[in-house]
């Protein structure tokens, strides 16, 4: 039996990541220009700008300042994404200036003219170009979160997504697929 390709690396935690989630959030809960969230908001999940929607996405919840929440345990991812961000953006709108003192992020975002739908390509692109030049893994990817040895765990999307079949060993996809089941999760034979 021939293993399968390796699905495409797990980007849980990275810029793509992020960059993805604040995308989708602000097509659910929406888009503002000019403050980090909707400041007229009485709900958890208020509209926010680029930056804002990062942050809600990092840190679970709005904040006064997003990029001064240094001590957060989501500040990691927030300025690893918002870096990409700004670095996309310049390269793509080579000719903003950045007169105000804040990065790319900002001024995209509170650009006259602008609409949520731009915002929320960029975003979507700026995730695909940082994905693009990842090296490619070698590791099964979406792994659940508790431990357990590859390959050996029904349910989870890794396991079940490539061949990992050792000396004397079959592994949950083989195992699916010899019973007559087709896997789920990265195609199958």
């Amino acid at each position: 039996m021939q293993p399968t390709q390796n699905p495409p690396a797990d980007l849980s935690g990275t810029p793509a990541r992020v960059l993805r989630d604040a995308a989708r959030y602000l097509a659910r809960y929406g888009w503002i220009q000019g403050a980090y969230y909707d400041p007229t908001a009485t709900v958890f999940t208020p509209a926010a700008c680029v930056v804002g929607a990062v942050g809600m996405v990092c840190y679970g919840g709005p904040v006064d300042a997003p990029a001064m929440n240094h001590d957060d345990l989501g500040w990691d991812d927030f300025q690893q994404a918002v870096a990409w961000l700004d670095a996309f953006i310049a390269e793509r709108y080579p000719a903003r200036q950045h007169t105000d003192g804040f990065g790319c992020a900002y001024e995209f975002n509170d650009v006259k003219g602008r609409n949520a739908a731009q915002v929320i390509a960029v975003l979507n692109e700026a995730a695909q170009a940082w994905q693009a030049q990842q090296p490619a893994s070698t590791e099964p990817v979406g792994h659940v979160d508790y431990p357990h040895e590859p390959g050996t765990l029904y349910d989870c999307p890794a396991c079940e997504a490539a061949c990992l079949c050792a000396d004397g060993f079959v592994c949950v996809h083989c195992a699916i697929l010899a019973e007559g089941g087709t896997c789920t999760v990265g195609g199958g034979e």
